[in-house]
């Protein structure tokens, strides 16, 4: 009974657990934020299919795992912020491309492996 949901703001609200998967099939959605929480786990593929999302920042939260390459099918996503977790693995490919073919501004993440993303994939900035 949300299916015209847009923002969902809840950050620094002491959330704790994994993330609903069920917040992929809110397809309005242009605005999720779940920063300063203490969110667990890996972060659900399914958000991938949020074509219309525009922010996603789960910003200083404890996710583990990596990146998913569908997140690169969103297009129309302008802040992507994933800063002081324990993600690990490679950036991939279809991330990177987001800064050439979409409207990517503004890209934040902890990251400690190294990237196959090149320099030119980020504008001349690194992975």
């Amino acid at each position: 009974h949300f299916c015209n949901l847009t923002t969902l703001e809840l950050g620094a609200n002491q959330l704790r657990g994994s993330i609903p998967s069920e917040l992929a099939s809110l397809p309005s959605l242009t605005h999720l934020d779940f920063e300063l929480n203490k969110l667990t786990g890996m972060i659900p593929s399914q958000f991938g299919h949020l074509t219309d999302l525009q922010q996603l920042d789960f910003s200083r939260n404890e996710l583990t795992g990596s990146l998913c390459s569908s997140f690169g099918e969103l297009l129309k996503l302008e802040s992507f912020l994933f800063v002081g977790n324990n993600l690990n693995g490679t950036i991939p490919d279809e991330i990177c491309g987001l800064w050439d073919h979409g409207e990517l501004q503004q890209f934040g993440l902890t990251h400690h492996s190294s990237s196959k993303c090149d320099s030119r994939a980020f504008g001349g900035a690194k992975c």
